[in-house]
C-alpha cells in the first residue's frame, strides 16, 4: 500500500468511526459529502502541491454551502455558495500534518478522530443553519463579505446601516463591493461612482469625501415600492476560487 493510499484509508476510517458522518456519502477516496435541501456539507483531505509517495503535508478542509435568494459574493457551485475552514486544534488557524512514515499515518488517524469530535462536528452543526453560518462567518471575516447574508436574513435597513458604518472607515478595495451594492439597491449607480472616485485619493481626502457622500445621500433602507432584489442565479459560474490556499 502506498503512503497516499494509507493516508486516504486513515481519513475514511476516522469518519466512519464518527457517528455524525454515518449518512454522508463518499464521493471520492478523500472526500465525503452530505447534500440535500438548502445546506450542503463537505469534508476533504488535501495533499499539498509538493506531495510525493515519500510523504509531504496534508490538511483537512471543512465546507459549508447554502442556497441564497440574494446574489452573493462567494464561490458558487451549481448555485450553492460555499465557504470553508481548516480543521485545526486552534480556531481560525491553518493546520497541516507532516506525513513521512506509517507511524505518522497512525498518529494522524488518532488526531483526526479527536479533532472531529472536539471541533469538526460542532462546526458543521453550527453552520448547518443560515444564521449559524452567518454567526461563524462574521467571526472570521467581519467585513463587507458578510453583507449578502445580512441582507437576506436581517433585511435592507440593517444592511444599509452596516454599509454606512463600513464606508465611514474609508476602506480600500471598495470597488470590489460597489457593483454588488448597486445591484441589490443599497447604493445608486451615481453614488457608487463618486465613492469609487474618492477612494483613489489620499487617505485624509478619501475619508473626508466619503463621509460627506454618505451624509448627503441616504442609503436605501426598507423597500417602499415594488423594487425587488434580484435572486441568485442557479447556473452562475464560480466568481473565484474557494477561500483556502492550495499550499501550506
Amino acid at each position: 500500500m502506498t503512503l497516499t493510499d494509507a493516508i486516504s484509508k486513515s481519513f475514511r476510517a476516522s469518519l466512519e468511526q464518527t457517528p455524525f458522518f454515518s449518512d454522508w456519502q463518499l464521493t471520492s477516496p478523500r472526500e465525503y459529502r452530505k447534500q440535500g435541501g438548502e445546506v450542503h456539507l463537505r469534508i476533504d483531505l488535501q495533499l499539498d502541491k509538493w506531495w510525493q509517495e515519500t510523504g509531504g503535508k496534508i490538511a483537512v478542509n471543512l465546507w459549508c454551502g447554502h442556497r441564497w435568494t440574494i446574489p452573493t459574493l462567494g464561490w458558487l457551485e451549481n448555485g450553492v455558495d460555499y465557504r470553508n475552514t481548516r480543521l485545526s486544534p486552534h480556531e481560525g488557524q491553518d493546520h497541516w500534518w507532516q506525513i513521512n512514515s506509517a507511524n505518522q499515518v497512525t498518529e494522524f488517524e488518532i488526531d483526526l478522530h479527536c479533532l472531529l469530535a472536539e471541533r469538526g462536528v460542532s462546526w458543521f452543526e453550527l453552520v448547518s443553519t443560515k444564521q449559524g453560518f452567518l454567526d461563524w462567518y462574521s467571526s472570521v471575516s467581519p467585513g463587507p463579505a458578510t453583507l449578502p447574508y445580512v441582507l437576506e436574513l436581517h433585511g435592507r435597513a440593517v444592511t444599509a446601516r452596516r454599509v454606512r458604518d463600513w464606508l465611514a472607515t474609508a476602506p480600500r478595495g471598495v470597488d470590489r463591493y460597489l457593483g454588488w451594492l448597486v445591484k441589490v439597491g443599497i447604493l445608486s449607480d451615481d453614488l457608487s461612482k463618486r465613492i469609487s472616485l474618492a477612494s483613489i485619493q489620499s487617505e485624509d481626502t478619501y475619508r473626508k469625501r466619503v463621509l460627506e457622500l454618505i451624509e448627503e445621500n441616504e442609503l436605501s433602507g426598507p423597500s417602499t415600492g415594488s423594487q425587488s432584489v434580484p435572486a441568485a442565479c442557479e447556473n452562475e459560474k464560480p466568481t473565484g476560487p474557494p477561500n483556502l490556499a492550495d499550499q501550506p
